[in-house]
């Protein structure tokens, strides 16, 4: 079981970080439409606002995806899902979550998600029974690599896949273990 966001309410220095509503569509919708960044996170933009409404009702209904809210704006999304490291021996028996995320490009390279992985992680590993935390990204996506970099995440392996939108691509996927988080405080 993945984190329930419905239970979440986090502040940082200049954002909320909350459980998603449907009155926040419209900034839901803003950012669904911004084509590069569809493509950097894998997925496709929605082709109407019907299909962005049931993007959003099946994010609500899975309790996995907090808002990032500034001044009542919703300007991005973290997820929460199980990380399955079972193939990896030294890993097995840890108790691992994922992470991805995205922002609407108005708002990049103002600090924002660095406030917010900040705040997740210092949450996750202590508030949570959690002990490793997985991230990823697209190759070609140099701002969610340098951020995954700023927090000391550790490229585990690459793997070519599909992303959501069925395009063929290679992730990069990284970890960050509790024990070299609390060693960095």
């Amino acid at each position: 079981m993945s984190i329930d966001t419905t239970k979440i309410n986090l502040y940082t220095k200049r954002l909320l970080l909350r459980a998603l509503k449907f009155e926040d569509f419209d900034d839901f919708y803003e950012y669904n439409q911004m084509k590069d960044i569809a493509y950097n996170c894998g997925f496709e933009s929605a082709e109407s606002k019907e299909e962005a409404f049931e993007v959003m009702r099946n994010f609500i209904d899975d309790k996995n995806q907090l808002a990032i809210v500034l001044d009542q704006k919703l300007i991005g999304l973290i997820g929460f899902y199980d990380a399955n490291l079972k193939d990896f021996n030294k890993l097995k028996d840890r108790k691992a979550i994922e992470f991805g995320f995205v922002l609407n490009r108005n708002y990049h390279r103002r600090g924002y998600m660095s406030e917010v992985l900040n705040c997740m992680i210092n949450y996750i590993f202590t508030k949570t029974n959690y002990d490793i935390i997985e991230a990823g990204y697209f190759i070609g996506n140099e701002k969610s690599k340098n951020l995954q970099q700023k927090f000391n995440f550790k490229e585990i392996y690459r793997q070519k896949t599909k992303d959501r939108a069925k395009r063929e691509r290679i992730a990069v996927i990284s970890i960050l273990k509790k024990e070299d988080y609390l060693n960095l405080l």
